[in-house]
């Protein structure tokens, strides 16, 4: 089978495509096709070698902690060949092999059923983020909510800061409130229903404090970080809560003291680690259903395929930025983002933030991606913004009627297009 793994730490040339021996799954273990490979910042925090090393595996590691595939082999799971299955929890592509390859042995409690209702591609959108069910987890289990308290998740499209108003909504918030960098991201956001802050005219706090009539939110899903925390943690009502979850702006944040003692607020921090693998099935369960029932809508920016790739140590280039070797494309622009920003996560092994459509090459051919449109919203003018790369790789055999789909990235496609 093919399986995309790395020997040493670094940039993505050392990622090499390689043959790898079908996975033997142990007592407890099912086999699973992958169709698609969740792409997730924390992919890039092992691979540069950001995360201590009694935290993840010996080298060689095989990205991929996210995925959706077919159970090939059920073993005593209860599932049956042919079940369309997502991976919920465990330490894939950190502690074990991960999901960038054909085939992956998984632990049965790892696994969640996808309903008949939900389609490939809308399940990887749902999970690969994390960000719906990071909002689901911090709602319910770190920041007590009940219906008919209001939700701040700052940055529109963002992971944490779309599924946050979304589930928030679902959940019975009385208001769901995002933030937006630029005018253009906020008519968006507005447009997919979301109340939108748009930070080019207000600050956070303004506009919370106009939208709640001076109340202030009862919770904020804060995926953001930097000099957003301090801003979401003064928009608080007086009992409220803070959840920090990611920070793709910053790891260093200032507060005022007065804003915790004053309003008796609460800080929280965010990680999967928290959860028993229970919870988090559960939670994956409940989303999938949410979506099913037409409640919850991930969103897609570009569905491609994986291109037949060279068998032997086929590795990403080290190029310059106009050779595209791996952009990053911001949905609402339609522009280039620098390479120096492609998954240039700056969040830790739990719980990131932020999206965007990425087309990687390797030595002239593509490997394409699902990606959910994303940004992460900046609070001060002329910040830049940090983007986070989510998506899937699309798995399979390779077909000359598979071509890359309109989108933010067909550009890319069409410039160095390989063919099968």
């Amino acid at each position: 089978m093919r399986a995309i793994e790395y020997d040493r730490f670094g940039g993505y040339d050392v990622l090499e495509l390689r043959e790898r021996r079908l996975p033997v799954p142990t007592e407890g273990q099912v086999l699973v096709r992958m169709s698609m490979a969740g792409v997730n910042p924390l992919d890039e925090t092992v691979r540069s070698g950001k995360l201590a090393p009694a935290l993840h595996k010996p080298l060689p590691i095989r990205p991929g902690g996210f995925g959706v595939g077919r159970v090939e082999e059920p073993g005593a799971s209860g599932l049956a060949a042919g079940d369309r299955v997502v991976l919920s929890g465990g330490r894939y592509g950190v502690s074990t092999d991960g999901s960038w390859a054909d085939y992956i042995a998984v632990d049965a409690a790892h696994l969640v059923p996808i309903p008949d209702g939900v389609d490939d591609e809308t399940a990887a959108a749902l999970t690969t983020g994390a960000g719906y069910l990071t909002a689901y987890l911090a709602l319910n289990e770190l920041a007590g909510f009940r219906g008919g308290r209001s939700v701040l998740a700052p940055g529109v499209g963002g992971a944490v800061g779309q599924g946050g108003v979304e589930v928030a909504r679902v959940l019975g918030a009385s208001q769901a409130i995002t933030t937006a960098s630029t005018t253009e991201k906020a008519e968006l956001g507005r447009a997919a229903g979301y109340e939108v802050i748009d930070l080019t005219h207000e600050s956070l706090r303004e506009g919370v404090a106009r939208l709640t009539d001076g109340k202030g939110v009862d919770v904020v899903l804060d995926g953001v970080g930097g000099s957003v925390t301090g801003e979401a943690l003064g928009s608080l009502a007086v009992g409220g809560t803070l959840v920090s979850i990611g920070y793709a702006a910053g790891v260093r944040a200032e507060i005022n003291v007065t804003d915790l003692i004053w309003k008796n607020a609460h800080i929280h921090g965010f990680r999967f680690a928290l959860f028993t693998p229970e919870q988090v099935n559960a939670a994956n369960a409940a989303l999938l259903d949410l979506v099913s029932q037409g409640e919850l809508h991930p969103k897609v920016a570009q569905d491609s395929r994986w291109r037949r790739l060279p068998r032997r140590s086929a590795s990403w280039p080290r190029a310059a930025p106009s050779a595209a070797s791996c952009s990053l494309c911001d949905p609402a622009r339609r522009n280039r983002v620098p390479r120096g920003v492609c998954h240039s996560a700056k969040g830790g092994p739990d719980g990131h933030v932020g999206s965007a459509d990425m087309s990687v090459r390797i030595r002239g051919h593509t490997v394409s991606v699902l990606r959910a449109p994303g940004d992460v919203a900046s609070p001060e003018k002329g910040q830049r913004d940090d983007v986070a790369g989510h998506g899937a790789l699309r798995l399979g055999t390779c077909s000359r009627r598979s071509r890359v789909r309109p989108g933010p990235a067909q550009h890319l496609a069409r410039r160095q297009a390989a063919p099968c």
